[in-house]
């Protein structure tokens, strides 16, 4: 009893200390909250590890989490999606992105890494090979347009 009340008051101060930006103390106390569920868990790791910048850290969390989940919420797929596209993974980022949205989840910072999804992916197909200036012709040195 004394140690779940000791991962209860874990969990509880990491949810206080995180939005709080106090993301390092957080993440120590999460450490401590061993009989709380795994998944939740995960997800206040990957959160954290978000806000300090730590992407890789992070979407490696959320992933442990969305494995663990049966049915994934909406927040869970937005995080994926806005962790994915702050690595570049743009592809990756708007499928999570516009799972997300079908579940009824949107936000602004989601719709901000839906619309940078959507932008690399266009200027990907529209990007001429390297060597060659949107004409089609090849330029020694940089391309020119005619």
């Amino acid at each position: 009893e004394d140690e779940k009340d000791c991962s209860d008051y874990h969990w509880m101060m990491a949810r206080n200390l995180g939005p709080l930006g106090e993301h390092r103390e957080a993440i120590a106390h999460l450490r401590k909250a061993k009989d709380h569920d795994e998944a939740a868990l995960y997800e206040e790791f990957g959160w954290n590890y978000s806000e300090m910048e730590l992407y890789d850290k992070a979407l490696d969390y959320f992933q442990r989490a969305a494995h663990l989940r049966e049915e994934k919420s909406g927040w869970l797929l937005a995080q994926l999606g806005c962790t994915e596209a702050r690595l570049g993974h743009y592809p990756k980022a708007d499928a999570y992105l516009k799972e997300a949205l079908e579940k009824g989840y949107d936000t602004p910072e989601n719709r901000q890494a839906r619309g940078s999804a959507e932008m690399a992916e266009q200027s990907e197909r529209r990007r001429p090979p390297s060597g060659l200036d949107g004409s089609g012709v090849q330029r020694a040195g940089k391309a020119e347009r005619l």
